[in-house]
């Protein structure tokens, strides 16, 4: 009885012992099958090129490279795209030419480059007023004139020229032109207050420029004796 024990035991030992024996074999097949699946994936694709294994650090430093040479890319196609700028002009020809409107003209046109490309002068155009060689400029306004307006023109600026010098005069001589002078030059005048000042510029809305300086004299509170200490210091033009 005994030994049908001992040997119910020995069997029972050997059984064990048999199916850790499979179980250790098992495991060890699927750590190999997993290691050989995953150095095949890497040593493979799945259209089966091959593909190289990269340090990391190696990865980094191109992965940096690779990135400036985007940058520099970029900047390249950035440059590429920008819109050239443009070398032409457009001027607005008008007045006495063949053709008015608006014309696109190189940088470097002049006046003359402007009227022609507008038809030229017209009969009646004064073809000196503007000056032909001038250079024109974008969206300039080309206005060519008539003789006709062009003398007009010519008027208004010896006029204007006029009045300057005789204005200029006045200052450089030092005396106080009672016609133009407003209410602070005239209280510059010997005698001449706020109120009297007031009264002088409305003599001058009322009744127009004075005459003569001695005119001056009808201006309520202006004296022949007061006419006369400021006589020298006024002008009439």
């Amino acid at each position: 009885m005994q030994s049908h024990l001992i040997f119910s035991l020995i069997t029972k030992c050997k059984i064990v012992i048999s199916v850790f024996g499979i179980v250790l074999v098992l495991s060890g097949c699927r750590r190999e099958k997993q290691t050989v699946f995953t150095d095949t994936v890497y040593a493979s694709g799945s259209s089966g090129s091959s593909v190289s294994v990269v340090d990391p650090a190696e990865n980094a430093v191109d992965a940096e490279d690779a990135g400036g040479t985007m940058q520099e890319t970029g900047q390249d196609l950035s440059d590429a795209v920008l819109p050239e700028k443009s070398d032409t002009i457009c001027v607005f020809v008008c007045g006495a030419v063949n053709c008015e409107g608006v014309y696109e003209l190189p940088e470097s046109a002049r006046v003359i480059d402007a009227v022609e490309a507008a038809g030229g002068y017209s009969e009646e155009a004064d073809r000196v007023y503007v000056n032909q060689a001038e250079y024109v400029y974008d969206t300039q306004r080309v206005e060519i004139p008539t003789v006709e307006e062009a003398q007009h023109l010519r008027e208004i600026t010896a006029e204007a020229g006029a009045s300057e010098r005789e204005s200029g005069s006045a200052r450089d001589s030092g005396l106080i032109d009672i016609n133009t002078a407003d209410k602070t030059e005239l209280m510059r005048i010997p005698g001449i207050g706020e109120s009297k000042a007031d009264r002088i510029i409305e003599y001058r809305q009322i009744h127009g420029r004075f005459g003569s300086a001695e005119e001056l004299m009808n201006v309520s509170g202006i004296g022949s004796g007061m006419f006369e200490k400021m006589k020298d210091c006024i002008t009439v033009k």
